[in-house]
């Protein structure tokens, strides 16, 4: 059997998580439908990305890197700090936040970290 790595493993949580969110924001009308839309696409595209770094495709991990860059920048938008601040004011807008949290930065920034370091190991 298979050992998942960690690219593959913060991966998968990630876009797990922009699903969970997806799914709240829009079961509970909290976005605008354009913005489901593009959530949508964003999981396309990150399943995608997925099926190729789980076949140990090279540049799909590179790609990754990029895809976990543009979701940080995508959280640091005013609309998510105003989000983050309802945090507990109702469960509909804490899971939204909490898939926002660790969807959107947490394991994107692990995705990135752990390239780096591995990066950094072939160099040596």
């Amino acid at each position: 059997m298979k050992k998942i790595n960690v690219f593959q493993f913060s991966l998968t949580l990630s876009i797990l998580l922009i699903i969970i969110g997806t799914v709240d924001l829009r079961m509970f009308a909290l976005v605008p439908l354009y913005l489901t839309y593009l959530s949508i696409l964003a999981i396309a595209i990150g399943l995608i990305d997925l099926y190729y770094v789980f076949q140990d495709v090279a540049i799909a991990v590179r790609i990754g890197v990029l895809l976990a860059i543009a979701a940080i920048l995508s959280s640091l938008g005013p609309a998510h700090f105003s989000a983050i601040l309802q945090f507990g004011k109702s469960l509909s807008l804490s899971i939204a936040d909490i898939s926002l949290i660790f969807g959107f930065i947490v394991f994107p920034l692990v995705y990135i970290i752990s390239y780096f370091h591995s990066y950094s190991l072939k160099e040596k």
